[in-house]
């Protein structure tokens, strides 16, 4: 992720569009806009749908009484799948 002034952005505009940063435009330190390469709204894209899909795992799960948060605190992760604290 970049920051860049109206006029940086204006002046690397071939640059930005060719790249695969995320801009935020400020004029006077002040954001006043973002720039989101195509590739992202594709990355998000699949995001969402995958998310969809793992709630929808999730509620299958729950129909048939399993408990994933317990599952997983068994095998000593938490909901992330991260290590549980050994405090």
């Amino acid at each position: 992720m970049l920051e860049l002034g109206v006029r940086e952005f204006r002046h690397r505009l071939s640059e930005v569009v060719n790249g695969d940063d995320f801009i935020i435009v400020t004029n006077n330190g002040r954001e006043v806009g973002t720039y989101m390469p195509r590739k992202w709204a594709r990355d998000i894209a699949k995001a969402r749908v995958a998310a969809a899909e793992v709630a929808e795992a999730q509620a299958e799960l729950r129909k048939r009484g399993i408990d994933l948060d317990a599952a997983m605190a068994d095998m000593g992760m938490n909901p992330f799948g991260e290590p549980l604290d050994e405090a």
